[in-house]
């Protein structure tokens, strides 16, 4: 037998849980919604327009870069005049910013050949002209590495393992499935002339 206080409870919990259901949307305003939020799509999309300006006019955003702040900006300015609310942003710190500037390099010896490269993501500045042993490392970790300590010192270091380019000293041989003999070597036909024909050998 229920008691009389858990019976009253019972029915203060379905009550609460009834008043507290959404209610349900009729399935012809649903398709209703639905149809007028794709037509909205359709003719308004501005999500290429916006992709563009992000990536072609702003460009790349590092963390903690001018780019990145610029595009912050450009971001909730948008969102406010899309009409959304409560649009701030969160305030952090990072110990430093890192922005890409020009490099280059050049091979001196034994001949002389410029190189294109580009700064590594984070990786500090040079503060002017390095000249050094080029030395190829192939560690993988940091206790390989300490078999180069004191041995690297003015020396250029490559960490990573050079393409190997010896396909193009011999470029493979390329076969033609088709040839060709010279005219007034065969006939492909009785109605082509003798002249300027073309045989296909099998």
């Amino acid at each position: 037998m229920i008691r009389p206080d858990l019976f009253g409870r019972l029915f203060l919990l379905v009550g609460v849980s009834i008043l507290c259901c959404p209610l349900a949307v009729p399935q012809d305003d649903s398709a209703l919604i639905d149809k007028r939020i794709f037509q909205e799509i359709h003719d308004h999309n501005q999500v290429m327009k916006n992709l563009e300006y992000l990536s072609d006019t702003v460009g790349p955003r590092l963390t903690g870069s001018d780019r990145l702040q610029k595009a912050v900006t450009w971001a909730s300015e948008l969102s406010r005049r899309y009409g959304l609310e409560n649009v701030h942003v969160e305030q952090w710190k990072i110990a430093h910013s890192w922005q890409r500037g020009s490099a280059r390099a050049r091979i001196v010896e034994p001949v002389l050949r410029d190189l294109t490269i580009a700064a590594a993501g984070w990786s500090p500045g040079t503060a002017g002209q390095l000249r050094g042993k080029v030395v190829y490392v192939p560690a993988t970790n940091l206790e390989e590495l300490q078999t180069y300590r004191r041995k690297l010192e003015g020396a250029i270091a490559i960490l990573q393992k050079p393409a190997d380019l010896s396909w193009q000293a011999s470029p493979p041989t390329v076969s033609t499935p088709l040839q060709f003999r010279p005219r007034n070597l065969h006939r492909t036909s009785r109605n082509l002339p003798r002249k300027n024909c073309l045989t296909r050998l099998e």
